[in-house]
């Protein structure tokens, strides 16, 4: 709720979702993190660039069934 506000965001899940950047943004930023607060760092670092916006996209996952080899 704190990293939307402040990057003006309409994010759901922004610490489990699959994050994909383009190489050259990502190189571009100076990252240093040694507790959990990475995914709130990142969001907010790409969100305040010019010209970039972050979407949150849904996907679906349909676990494997016994059959199929779950364990």
């Amino acid at each position: 709720m704190l990293t939307n506000s402040f990057a003006n965001l309409n994010l759901t899940d922004m610490e489990t979702c699959y994050k994909l950047f383009w190489r050259d943004i990502v190189q571009g930023l100076t990252l240093a993190e040694k507790r959990f607060g990475f995914e709130p760092k990142v969001t907010l670092k790409v969100a305040h660039l010019p010209r970039i916006r972050i979407y949150g996209v849904g996907i679906s996952c349909y676990g494997r069934t016994y059959a199929e080899g779950k364990k």
